[in-house]
C-alpha cells in the first residue's frame, strides 16, 4: 500500500512539474510575440511617417517634421535657411543647418528631394 501511495505522490509530482512547465513556455512565447508585434508595428510606424520624399526647397514645417530626426526647431531652422539664402542647391547643403550634421544628414537624405 505504502508503495502504491508513494507511486502516484510520484506521478502527481510529475504531473505537477509539467503543467507548470507548459505554463511558463507558454507565457513566454506570448511575451516573445508581443514583443515582435510591438517593434513590428513601430517600424511600420516610422516606414509611414515619411511615404514620399519630400522637397526642401518647398516643404513647410509640419512636412519637415515628417522626416525621423526632424523636429520642429530643425524644421524652422531648415525654412529660416532657405528664406535667408535661396534655395538649396542640393541635399547635402542641408549640412549647414546647425544640428545637421553628416551622420544625421545620412539617416535623412532618402527621405529627401529638392
Amino acid at each position: 500500500m505504502k508503495r502504491a501511495s508513494f507511486l502516484i505522490m510520484i506521478m502527481l509530482s510529475l504531473a505537477l512539474v509539467f503543467s507548470v512547465s507548459a505554463f511558463a513556455a507558454t507565457k513566454m512565447e506570448t511575451k516573445a510575440k508581443t514583443t515582435a508585434m510591438t517593434s513590428s508595428k513601430a517600424a511600420k510606424s516610422t516606414m509611414a511617417k515619411v511615404t514620399k520624399k519630400i522637397n526642401i526647397n518647398t516643404a513647410d514645417s509640419e512636412s519637415l517634421t515628417k522626416i525621423p530626426g526632424i523636429g520642429p526647431k530643425k524644421a524652422e531652422a531648415i525654412i529660416n535657411y532657405r528664406k535667408a539664402n535661396g534655395k538649396f542647391k542640393s541635399v547635402d547643403d542641408l549640412t549647414k543647418i546647425k544640428g545637421i550634421g553628416p551622420k544625421i544628414l545620412e539617416k535623412i537624405k532618402m527621405n529627401l528631394t529638392i
